[in-house]
């Protein structure tokens, strides 16, 4: 029942967009991939936690707008100003939730579907079933959809314009008719004249004022475009390779360029400023990525998506190789549509008794020139190829110089190659309908695993646990709590945003002092209870030296690990139970700290220790048997122990689960590597009961 009501309904819808005439059609057709490119960009939109670079959007935009700019110039901030300007209106009507700050992402990354179905449109003589497939891919591509749930929208912003720029490189051929060009032209459209009439139209006199509109909004475009981001600029140079292959005359290079200097004339105000700071930062810091791990990297995320193994992405990688041999290499009688070769063996075969004379002419000069655009389209290739070629080279240069690398910087490309991709396809439809339609399915099938691994696979999610690691906070935290981070992360702090507690990092630069680093924790536990979350930075406190200090000076109460994240809760000395059990070798125990089989012994030592002893922990029942016991080497050798100096010995005894119910007394003590018990001096006992009781549920 259900199939049948299935196999109604897309037999209505094809009833519904084919009986339209062709135009109607390919637009309800555009309108439905619309439609699913918003659907897939909105689903689970704010499930995950914001990452990162999310969490860098969410911190500038909460100065005033006005300061934006100067804390970019005073931090050396990798993003021009424009994504930031837009993100701080967005949320002053949205919010700063998850979903609300991706939203605006998902908005501008909607609008890239029909852009790219122009842009392939447009560049493959008007084709518009490359058009659509090309729009599919941008779709559906499961980069395409991470970048759009992501807070880091200055990608769409500078590719939006970018595909406006491009498609706007062929208008001038357009824009210059006369108003006579333009009534043949729609009529050539609505009554499927002659191509001759077109072949007048192109050489009709040329409009100046269109063409200086259509060199204005190419600048414009180019400006917004390298304002969003810097990588805009490699796009733009790879136009050339369109001007290069397509130009007239020398008069469209010379446009060009007066538009490319325009443009730079038009950044070099924020490029005088800014690149002394990157000199000095983003540019100071080279990095040892490899030729081939950089190769294998931004294709494998262009062709298949971040959220693949990496044997799945070189899937992705040979796939898409194999479609640019056959868009190149496709001999161009290949390349011909069925309905191109319909039109010609009508065309030809036509006779008078069908058709009148000046019809058949009309039809053998359209499939003439059809098959005429068809030879010349391997030209219109040079153009996206170049579009691959110049971001790849140009990121890779400035990787050089830049430690800092993501994959996804190369998603200026990715127009290019889905035009590449449309075009394959394509020409192996119209040799094989079956292998075409077979390659669409297995295309979408493979996209469709990136998809369901972005959406619920916690190995591609950018969920790490902060989330959790709040609603902790909220449930134990107490007033005058100090939130210590060793990590300059903007995310720790949008998810405690509304906890009242004093948020504090340490070490306060990358190449800090460990003396003052050790001073400021000292000050900071001397009297108050520290939570900290570490974090493992490659560039900062990258051996987790915060933590490692932490564990010596406090008394470790909590150690809560959420996924990814670690949450720990440190307390002063003070908070122990103080005691003063005198061993022998000078070594004293002089508190202790129990919470959730989490037992922390504060030593100290009078004379230096002359052995390595073992401090073991037992588990008394009732009747003084022992039920549980634990030995271990304390935190430090006891032979490294300084005189007078306060040893933090935390240890986490672990309990079975099939540990009887019932209370329970700790006796503590120490022994040497013979197994000999050190006895204390005021009682000769070899243990110390501490005087606590564990309750087992």
């Amino acid at each position: 029942m259900g199939f049948g009501i299935l196999r109604f309904g897309f037999l209505g819808f094809g009833i519904f967009v084919f009986g339209y005439t062709r135009p109607v059609r390919r637009f309800i057709i555009l309108l439905f991939i619309i439609f699913i490119a918003f659907t897939l960009r909105v689903h689970l939109l704010g499930n995950q936690e914001l990452r990162g670079d999310e969490g860098f959007s969410w911190n500038y935009i909460q100065d005033p707008i006005q300061e934006i700019v100067p804390r970019i110039l005073r931090e050396g901030d990798p993003q021009p100003p424009i994504h930031y300007w837009l993100l701080w209106v967005w949320v002053k009507f949205t919010g700063d939730s998850e979903f609300a700050m991706r939203a605006w992402s998902t908005m501008l990354s909607l609008i890239l579907v029909p852009l790219t179905y122009h842009f392939a449109r447009k560049f493959w003589d008007n084709d518009s079933t490359v058009g659509i497939i090309a729009a599919s891919i941008m779709a559906i591509h499961p980069q395409q959809i991470w970048l759009a749930q992501d807070v880091r929208n200055m990608y769409q912003l500078a590719l939006a314009p970018l595909l406006v720029a491009t498609i706007v490189l062929r208008l001038p051929k357009s824009l210059r008719l006369r108003k006579s060009g333009l009534i043949t032209s729609l009529r050539a459209f609505f009554a499927k004249q002659s191509l001759g009439l077109l072949r007048r139209e192109n050489h009709a006199p040329r409009n100046d004022s269109s063409m200086f509109l259509a060199m204005t909004l190419y600048i414009i475009c180019g400006v917004i475009a390298i304002y969003s981001h810097y990588y805009a600029l490699f796009f733009l140079i790879a136009h050339g390779g369109y001007v290069l292959a397509h130009a007239r005359s020398f008069k469209n290079i010379v446009r060009w360029i007066i538009a490319g200097v325009a443009i730079g004339a038009s950044f070099a105000p924020w490029a005088i400023a800014i690149l002394p700071v990157y000199a000095r930062g983003q540019l100071a810091d080279p990095t040892s990525l490899s030729i081939i791990k950089y190769t294998l990297a931004v294709f494998g995320d262009l062709t298949a998506g971040s959220p693949f193994p990496e044997w799945q992405k070189m899937i992705g990688i040979v796939g898409f190789a194999i479609l640019c041999l056959i868009a190149l290499g496709t001999r161009s009688e290949t390349g011909l549509t069925q309905n191109t070769s319909a039109s010609l063996r009508g065309a030809f075969c036509a006779t008078k008794q069908s058709q009148s004379v000046t019809e058949i002419a009309s039809q053998r000069t359209l499939a003439m020139t059809e098959w005429l655009n068809v030879r010349k389209s391997s030209k219109n290739l040079i153009y996206p190829l170049t579009a691959i070629l110049m971001p790849f080279i140009g990121i890779y240069a400035v990787t050089i110089q830049r430690s800092t690398f993501n994959s996804f910087y190369f998603v200026f490309a990715a127009p290019a190659a889905y035009l590449i991709a449309a075009v394959a396809v394509r020409k192996i439809f119209a040799m094989q309908r079956q292998v075409g339609a077979s390659l669409m399915v297995l295309g979408v099938f493979f996209f469709g695993v990136g998809l369901q691994n972005n959406y619920s696979s916690l190995d591609y999610s950018k969920t790490r646990g902060m989330r959790q690691v709040a609603a902790r906070l909220t449930e134990t935290a107490q007033t005058g709590d100090v939130y210590l981070a060793n990590f300059p992360d903007p995310v720790q702090g949008y998810y405690i945003r509304h906890l009242k507690l004093d948020h504090q990092m340490q070490p306060t630069r990358a190449d800090f002092d460990p003396a003052q680093v050790n001073g400021a924790l000292q000050t900071l536990i001397k009297d108050r209870r520290v939570w900290h979350v570490p974090v493992r930075a490659a560039m900062w406190d990258q051996n987790a030296y915060v933590q490692s200090q932490l564990n010596q000076i406090a008394i470790t109460a909590e150690d809560n690990v959420f996924y990814k994240m670690r949450l720990t809760l440190y307390l002063p000395l003070t908070a122990a139970t103080p005691l003063d059990v005198r061993f022998e070798n000078g070594i004293r125990l002089i508190g202790f700290y129990y919470s959730g089989h989490r037992l922390t012994l504060l030593w100290t030592t009078v004379t230096p220790p002359t052995a390595n002893y073992t401090v073991f922990v037992h588990y008394l029942a009732y009747d003084d048997f022992t039920t549980l016991g634990h030995d271990t080497q304390p935190t430090r050798p006891t032979t490294t122990w300084k005189v007078g100096e306060t040893i933090v010995d935390a240890r986490l005894i672990p309990v079975p689960p099939d540990m009887p119910q019932g209370e329970y007394r700790l006796d503590v003590g120490l022994y040497d590597e013979r197994g000999k018990r050190l006895t204390i001096k005021d009682s000769g006992d070899d243990h110390v009961l501490l005087p606590m009781k564990v309750k087992m549920p």
